[in-house]
């Protein structure tokens, strides 16, 4: 049976927070995911002013500040998540699940610096390229993640792990 890290649970537990509170923050459209890949400095800037009229931007701001939070919690618990199931049964690709993990946030916090240069009018298009290029990489990172974790559901329901 796979042992879990006794900080697995809290970091579970935050990651689930975070998503409920973001699709609160996250409002009115275009959301973040959007912002993240509107790839030149035009294209945010008309997101910005959509929020700016909706009288959304401070949420926009903070919900991209609130992140740094979010990601600590989906990271912490991904490669906790992969490390057990390393331990339970030793095949790379749980090492390198472990290792897409820990560097899809990193990414993601070099993404909001570009997102929050964009929101504070300080940005150009490189940030608008740096966000897009960091987020298509982590979401490349974080798909096989995801798709491992419900694998790994499926093995328990199955009662095969």
């Amino acid at each position: 049976m796979m042992k879990f890290s006794k900080y697995f649970k809290y970091f579970l537990v935050g990651t689930i927070l975070c998503i409920v509170t973001m699709r609160f923050i996250d409002k009115p459209n275009p959301g973040i995911v959007e912002f993240e890949f509107a790839k030149t400095l035009d294209n945010a800037n008309n997101m910005i002013a959509i929020w700016a009229d909706a009288g959304a931007e401070n949420r926009k701001i903070a919900g991209n500040f609130f992140d740094y939070i979010f990601m600590l919690c989906y990271g912490g618990s991904l490669f906790l998540f992969y490390k057990a199931w390393y331990n339970y049964k030793p095949q790379i690709i749980f090492k390198v699940l472990m290792y897409f993990a820990l560097l899809a946030p990193l990414l993601d916090a070099v993404e909001n610096y570009g997102l929050l240069k964009l929101q504070f009018k300080t940005g150009t298009d490189f940030h608008a390229q740096l966000a897009y290029y960091c987020a298509s990489t982590k979401f490349i990172l974080l798909i096989p993640c995801i798709l491992g974790l419900l694998y790994w559901i499926v093995l328990r329901l199955m009662k095969k792990i």
